[in-house]
Formats: C-alpha cells, sequence, structure tokens
C-alpha cells in the first residue's frame, strides 16, 4: 500500500555545505577584495572604525536616548511592560473568568429551565425569567468579547 522511500543520500551532505560549494567563488573573490583594500589603506580603514564608533557613541547619547519616565506607576507603558512580564497570570486570569462566565451560564441556564416547566407563571416568575435571560444574553457578549 505505502511504498517505502531509500535515501542514499551521503550524509556528510548539508544545506550550509551545498551553498558553500556553490558560493565560494564569490566570497572567496569577495574576500581577495576587501583584504587588499586594507592591505593597501590600513590608515583610512582605522579612520574609519573610529568615525563610526565616535558616530555611534554620540548618537546613542543624544538621539536614541529613552527619557525616563517620571509619571505615577499607572502610566501605560508601565502597564505594558507588566502584561508582557506576566502572561501566564493573565491567561490563568482569562481563564478563570471564563470558567466563572460558564459556570454563572449552567446555573442560569438550569433556573431558566425550571422556569418554563412551570405550566403557569406568576409575575415574580417572569420578572426572575426576565432577569435570568438579560444575565445570559450580558455573558454571552461577554464571552464573545474575549479574544
Amino acid at each position: 500500500m505505502f511504498k517505502r522511500i531509500h535515501s542514499n543520500r551521503d550524509p556528510g551532505d548539508t544545506l550550509g555545505g551545498e551553498l558553500k560549494k556553490e558560493f565560494a567563488v564569490y566570497f572567496g573573490k569577495a574576500g581577495r577584495i576587501i583584504r587588499k583594500l586594507l592591505e593597501q589603506n590600513p590608515r583610512y580603514t582605522l579612520i574609519g572604525m573610529s568615525l563610526c564608533i565616535l558616530l555611534s557613541l554620540v548618537l546613542s547619547f543624544t538621539l536614541f536616548r529613552q527619557p525616563q519616565a517620571t509619571a505615577p506607576a499607572t502610566t501605560p507603558a508601565k502597564a505594558a511592560a507588566e502584561k508582557q512580564i506576566a502572561p501566564v497570570r493573565d491567561g490563568l486570569d482569562q481563564i478563570l473568568a471564563t470558567t466563572s462566565a460558564l459556570q454563572q451560564t449552567l446555573a442560569l441556564k438550569k433556573q431558566v429551565e425550571a422556569l418554563l416547566a412551570k405550566p403557569v407563571l406568576t409575575p415574580a416568575d417572569s420578572a426572575d425569567l426576565e432577569k435570568a435571560l438579560d444575565r445570559l444574553n450580558q455573558l454571552q457578549n461577554h464571552l464573545n468579547q474575549k479574544p
């Protein structure tokens, strides 16, 4: 029924090895050109690297500096950071809230079924039925809003 496929591939052949074989000519040529430029102009290379370091230093202390927040502890950034720190706690809280809503739904369903089983409803029964149906609707909307 199922045909077994045998692979006779060499275990030493890997994707990296094959890419290296294919593009070795280009990497070798680029390496030779770069080495030649560095050997011919060592002073310009040193000056260029030093300028890059200085530019990085200046930019890191001026343009890319993040101002420290001196606002109260309830800033949106801190709330977002706390949310990232404790995703497990948030997930458990969400599970507990959903479980509670489902338990309430089951209790309300039993209450509605008990009221509907009565042959005649009193005004108090009608009010209870209406409240239960409204609460079921609220719970359904609440459960549908959760991602």
